[in-house]
């Protein structure tokens, strides 16, 4: 087995054929990779009285067996050599290539999706966050010792298994690590002040119908959005439309004013909508906690324990306030969100509305981004959350699964091409065959002798995957006070009254109009609490390859 030491240009990438060479020539080699880390290497060199070697250039090591050429690592040196004023230099290499860590970001990113990962349980901006990701994967990132590139390994699957036939068996030592776990309990919580608010529509005295002469008047007059209006009542929707008039002709004016001036068509403005909706603002306190069960056959090789893990949602919702109500005649862009009866709605398409609102311009929402009705776990964003409560506590059940581990040595030409996301099955004449995930190797050349040492992780588990779909409770959330509020509204004065008054004065031009709302008071309760509790289901998941 000869090795061979090649210097790599910037950005070049290994080729058997050109860097089987001995730019260095060296004697001794040792190489270390575990789960989840960059491999590193040492190799020894004939120490050089002058060309030092340069911190950050790269480096491959390779071996020539039967023949063929085996890349070993691909990587930086990382470090100044040690040894250099003495026969022998000891050179220290790490995998770690130029944009290893945009890889890293791209991989880890992409990752990022659902059931494995959901916003709610990690912290803002965390999504290209390895360890928030991989949470609900029972994964690693594995690095390819000669690309220098990750890729997703998985805590009990492999790509591939190798065997392992010529072990030194006096090297083969097992282990038991914690017990397995039978089962992983996850309590999620859910809290939010939910919108409780007392809505009232205004009932006119004089009925649904209403005109007026002075129709820039009783536009000014009319309730704004937003405004207060006693009580703790704000106008939360406000919609006046006037029709097309109709002319009065003023008749019998008294005696002192001129007939041929003063007499004449006055416009009578019809309203065709006339809506005002009164809001007052109350918060209710709301919990929610839902338990999620997942179950492992785990194998009768240990005493198998359950794990209870407590998860409190993030930033679940928020009061919805500071989302404006759908106005008339506003203008709108494309994804801007608004309230309307009750409901949120994106916008579709940059529109100006009118006096109707067009849900074919709108999108409507799924209330856990607003205002939520009764259960945020019964909506469908609240069944991914508990999705991804699941995977969690699968992730969980498979790292705790591989609970017995086993080192061994064997010779290195039988594994040149060993990967830490691969799994190795291996075989004792004192024990049964054992097969499982690497989670550490190392490789060592020296004086003319070559060995690998290994250690796996074997899992304890069988069964097949059951997912018992959760049965939702009915959720009646407590009533804010009376259901009904009736706000009663006037406007004064109407087109006979005015029209009598100018037959009166017809100089008179500025005619004020008075809008006026009576709604009742809202009796005193300003946080109302409300939790549910329940069992959303189990599931029983395989733990992978058996050790018998």
């Amino acid at each position: 087995m000869r090795l061979f030491f090649a210097y790599l240009a910037p950005g070049e990438s290994f080729d058997a054929a050109t860097h089987a060479r001995l730019d260095e020539r060296p004697v001794r080699f040792s190489l270390s990779h575990s789960e989840g880390d960059l491999a590193g290497a040492t190799v020894t060199i004939p120490a050089k009285p002058d060309g030092y070697i340069r911190l950050g250039r790269r480096v491959a090591i390779s071996v020539e067996h039967l023949g063929q050429v085996h890349p070993l690592i691909v990587g930086t040196i990382t470090a100044a050599p040690i040894g250099l004023d003495g026969e022998y230099a000891d050179i220290d290499i790490v995998c770690r290539n130029p944009g290893w860590q945009a890889a890293r970001d791209v991989l880890v990113e992409s990752l990022a999706v659902a059931p494995y990962f959901d916003e709610l349980f990690a912290q803002p901006g965390q999504a290209r966050d390895q360890g928030a990701v991989l949470t609900g994967r029972g994964a690693t990132i594995a690095w390819d010792r000669v690309t220098g590139l990750p890729r997703l390994n998985d805590l009990i699957d492999a790509p591939r298994t190798i065997q392992a036939g010529r072990v030194h068996h006096r090297s083969v030592v097992p282990s038991t690590e914690a017990p397995p776990l039978k089962a992983v309990e996850i309590e999620v919580g859910a809290s939010w002040h939910q919108d409780a608010s007392v809505y009232s529509e205004v009932a006119w005295e004089h009925g649904a119908q209403m005109s007026v002469v002075a129709d820039e008047a009783i536009q000014e007059a009319w309730p704004a959005v937003g405004e207060e209006i006693g009580g703790g009542w704000l106008v939360d929707e406000a919609v006046l439309r006037l029709g097309s008039p109709s002319r009065r002709r003023l008749k019998n004016i008294p005696a002192q004013y001129d007939s041929a001036l003063y007499s004449g068509d006055v416009l009578i403005h019809p309203a065709s909508t006339a809506r005002v909706i009164l809001r007052n603002p109350r918060k209710q306190a709301r919990e929610e906690r839902v338990t999620v069960r997942v179950e492992a056959d785990i194998q009768d090789l240990t005493e198998a324990g359950e794990e209870v893990q407590t998860i409190y949602l993030r930033d679940l919702i928020g009061e919805g306030d500071e989302i404006d109500p759908w106005q008339p005649t506003a203008s709108y862009q494309v994804g801007e969100i608004v309230f309307y009866a009750g409901d949120l709605w994106q916008a579709l398409e940059e529109h100006t509305g009118g006096y109707v609102f067009i849900e074919a311009q709108w999108q409507k929402l799924d209330p856990v981004q607003g205002r939520i009705a009764e259960s945020f776990f019964a909506t469908a964003r609240g069944q991914a959350a508990l999705r991804h409560a699941i995977e969690r506590a699968k992730a969980r059940l498979k790292y705790a699964a591989r609970a017995v581990r086993v080192r061994f040595s064997v010779p290195l030409e039988d594994v040149l091409g060993l990967q830490i996301d691969d799994a190795v099955s291996m075989s004792d004449p004192r024990f049964a065959p054992a097969a499982g995930k690497v989670v550490d190797y190392a490789f060592e050349i020296a004086d003319g002798h070559s060995v690998a040492h290994i250690e796996i992780a074997c899992a304890v588990g069988r069964g097949g995957p059951e997912w018992v779909e959760p049965v939702m409770p009915a959720i009646v959330p407590p009533v804010l006070g009376p259901a009904e509020y009736p706000a009663t509204g006037r406007v004064s004065p109407l087109a006979d009254a005015q029209f009598a008054a100018l037959e009166q004065a017809p100089d008179v031009y500025d005619i004020s109009i008075r809008v006026e709302i009576d709604a009742p008071p809202v009796p005193t309760a300003s946080r109302l609490g409300h939790s549910v509790r329940f069992e959303a289901g189990t599931i029983s998941i395989e733990n992978g390859v058996d050790v018998e």
